[in-house]
């Protein structure tokens, strides 16, 4: 009826079907909808994913470490912040734009550290055994339910799988983006183009290598 191999369906699951026509689900063109599971699979209590999400916290927890020694080092550094005290044509001129490199460092940076400390706090949220959730809470509709792929994921795999692979592609994944520019922002502020160049070209060849090359078991 849709012209796609669905997951293979479980005892006692339902996958519902849309399609604007008898005929259109005859020639292959309906859609995949919400898929119902039984109850115990439903609203389990996602045990089995508490080691993964352990190690998901201790990565944020090393990785908000060591971005937040960096920018201690450009907080405590003084040549980072002569544009700032002596730059008497700031905002204009090469002064200026070392201001903004500097402003950049830091955002970035400040940025990245409390992204990953953010996602330290949500993974722990979701560590926490179901017997001490709040039910009544836990049934009303999340804020992320505005995405069809959290909605498609809790209703495959549970509340907790959803939030987990949500707080990894929207503050985890966007905390290293941060990290990534503040570091060559970095390399930016010190002028050297050719090692800047060299940078640039590493970051965007590692990206393509994960995108190309990253194990496909048809899931984020």
């Amino acid at each position: 009826m849709t012209g796609q191999r669905p997951d293979e369906l479980r005892p006692a699951e339902m996958l519902c079907v849309e399609g604007d026509s008898w005929h259109a689900l005859e020639e292959g063109r309906g859609r995949l909808s919400i898929r119902l599971q039984p109850a115990a699979s439903t609203h389990g209590d996602g045990t089995e994913l508490h080691p993964k999400i352990q190690s998901k916290m201790q990565t944020s927890a090393l990785l908000a470490g060591f971005t937040f020694s960096v920018l201690v080092a450009v907080l405590t550094e003084s040549d980072y912040w002569t544009p700032w005290t002596e730059g008497t044509t700031w905002p204009w001129g090469q002064l200026g734009w070392q201001a903004a490199g500097v402003a950049s460092v830091l955002l970035c940076l400040t940025l990245a550290t409390l992204l990953f400390v953010s996602s330290i706090y949500m993974y722990d949220r979701l560590a926490m055994p179901r017997r001490y959730w709040d039910t009544a809470e836990s049934q009303k509709g999340p804020r992320q339910d505005w995405g069809r792929r959290f909605r498609r994921e809790r209703h495959r795999h549970g509340l907790v799988y959803a939030y987990m692979v949500w707080v990894w592609r929207w503050v985890f994944s966007a905390a290293v983006a941060m990290a990534m520019l503040g570091f060559f922002a970095l390399v930016l502020h010190r002028g050297v183009w050719p090692v800047a160049g060299l940078c640039l070209g590493a970051i965007v060849v590692v990206i393509l290598y994960y995108a190309l090359f990253r194990p496909n078991l048809g899931i984020d």
